[in-house]
């Protein structure tokens, strides 16, 4: 049961950084406000490392700068060691 849960939030994230690299392309775009960088890192951190690589290669965003990648291939191994640990 718990284990379910804990899936389900992981998966939560990953899909909530999707979405929020998402709306910072459309903003940029469209000369909008933008969703500050230190948020989109703190997400793809706190679990959301598959949706940010994800956003990255879907809407090619945030592809210039190369810290981008190294903190989402870092979220995605944090994933994978919290989905380790969920499903042990």
């Amino acid at each position: 049961m718990l284990e379910n849960i804990l899936l389900y939030v992981l998966a939560g994230m990953c899909a909530l950084t999707l979405i929020l690299y998402g709306l910072d392309k459309l903003k940029a775009i469209f000369d909008g406000w933008r969703i500050p960088e230190r948020v989109l890192i703190t997400f793809s951190l706190l679990g959301g490392g598959v949706g940010g690589l994800l956003a990255m290669l879907l809407f090619r965003h945030k592809t210039r700068h190369g810290y981008f990648y190294v903190v989402n291939v870092i979220g995605v191994i944090i994933d994978a060691l919290l989905l380790f640990f969920i499903l042990r």
